[in-house]
């Protein structure tokens, strides 16, 4: 079992409907490619939830392309992960994923 590790965690509310594991802004919105998002949804959410994000620490994070252990991840759009190819860089993968939608341990930066 993964296990996460939040040392910063604080609430936002939801704009739109999302899973848990998903990059988020701080108003709310679904993070997009290269962005430098608030931090990781710790549950599911429908629009005007209000939701933990893990902001600092290890988070369970969903990625959209395969991953591999000590990876630089970045933000692309719809609020997932891929590996690093330009713009902020939003963790370093702890795990090794190979499915849209797989959720990595991510340590966030």
């Amino acid at each position: 079992m993964k296990t996460e590790q939040p040392i910063l965690v604080t609430t936002v509310t939801a704009k739109d409907k999302f899973g848990k594991g998903i990059l988020v802004f701080s108003n709310g919105y679904l993070a997009t490619e290269g962005s430098k998002p608030l931090g990781v949804s710790q549950t599911s959410a429908e629009a005007n939830d209000l939701i933990p994000l893990t902001v600092q620490g290890i988070a369970l994070v969903q990625i959209a392309l395969p991953v591999t252990v000590g990876e630089k991840l970045q933000a692309i759009d719809d609020g997932y992960v891929a590996p690093y190819s330009g713009g902020e860089i939003v963790g370093y993968s702890l795990d090794a994923g190979s499915n849209t939608g797989d959720l990595v341990r991510v340590l966030l930066v």
